[in-house]
């Protein structure tokens, strides 16, 4: 594994202060960098052309989803762990 600046900056700072052990190198590595999040791309174009005016992507693509859900199953969004 290579560390990100982040974790070797962590792992040298533990290390200098003699806290630095197995269980703390591990829970450095097992946090999920920020560049390795899970990212979704949409049309942005294709969205606007159904949405009102003004209205926040983001907030239509949610209330979309709950509705969606609400239609099909309240079961199916236990599966995915959605709150609606």
């Amino acid at each position: 594994m290579t560390p990100s600046y982040y974790q070797a900056k962590r792992i040298r700072e533990l290390n200098e202060t003699n806290k630095l052990d197995s269980d703390k190198i591990e829970s450095i590595f097992l946090k999920q960098k920020p560049n390795q999040s899970k990212r979704i791309s949409l049309n942005e174009e294709r969205i606007r052309s159904v949405l009102i005016k003004d209205y926040k992507i983001e907030d239509f693509i949610i209330e979309a989803l709950k509705r969606y859900f609400n239609e099909i199953s309240l079961d199916v969004c236990d599966d995915y762990d959605l709150e609606i």
